[in-house]
């Protein structure tokens, strides 16, 4: 995958690439992941046109949105380890909009870590 989130060489079933699963997680993961904005700290309202965020809400979770104008475009929500030194994220939420899905990436922690 590159920077951008488009997917370069994958392998996948044809009902599956057909339609568009491998571009839509690209994307998703870009979106969650690699796209970093500035923190904006306590509050996360955008004031202008086609805004990208990353701050907390009033319950302390860490989100990023993008927005145009008052429309939330796309959101990510973050569910984080504190307990761990780093802080480790736990959980990922994409919410996509209106008529898109969504996606939750969840860390399984087994015997293997």
């Amino acid at each position: 995958m590159t920077g951008a989130g488009e997917v370069t060489a994958i392998k996948a079933l044809r009902p599956v690439a057909d339609r568009g699963l491998p571009a839509f997680l690209g994307r998703s993961i870009q979106r969650l992941f690699l796209t970093e904005p500035p923190l904006a700290g306590d509050s996360c309202r955008a004031e202008n046109v086609g805004q990208l965020c990353l701050g907390f809400d009033p319950t302390g979770r860490l989100r990023k949105i993008r927005r145009w104008g008052p429309f939330v475009l796309w959101e990510g929500e973050y569910s984080i380890n504190n307990e761990e030194p780093a802080g480790q994220t736990v959980e990922a939420t994409l919410a996509g909009g209106w008529f898109a899905p969504g996606v939750r990436l969840r860390r399984q922690f087994g015997a293997a870590e």
